[in-house]
């Protein structure tokens, strides 16, 4: 298995420390992503949407791998926080999806 894809796997299955999700793929990556969204600087309604379903994406992806990794190197009352809020955040994000494309939720300023 590659390493790029050991990178993309790995913290749905779990197999990775709770800390380096919160560190490379919520912060990091999320930085990346938000700096990407900048530099490109989308000012058509539709590519906006895009780029929020995109972003919305990326979030449902590292709160399943938060709630995967919980219990990796934590005591277990953190553990069940991480899950409980990782489950609530994945409620919460197809109303995010659906206000977005819907266009009631904008990103122009």
């Amino acid at each position: 298995m590659t390493t790029l894809w050991r990178l993309i796997v790995d913290p749905i299955r779990g197999a990775i420390p709770l800390w380096k999700v919160a560190l490379l793929y919520s912060i990091v990556g999320g930085g990346v992503l938000s700096v990407a969204m900048q530099l490109a600087g989308p000012t058509d309604p539709v590519a906006l949407r895009v780029f929020g379903l995109v972003a919305l994406s990326y979030a449902a992806y590292v709160t399943l791998a938060a709630f995967r990794c919980a219990g990796n190197g934590v005591p277990p009352r953190l553990a069940r926080f991480v899950r409980i809020a990782a489950a609530l955040s994945l409620f919460m994000l197809p109303l995010f999806a659906y206000l977005i494309v819907t266009g009631r939720v904008t990103f122009a300023t």
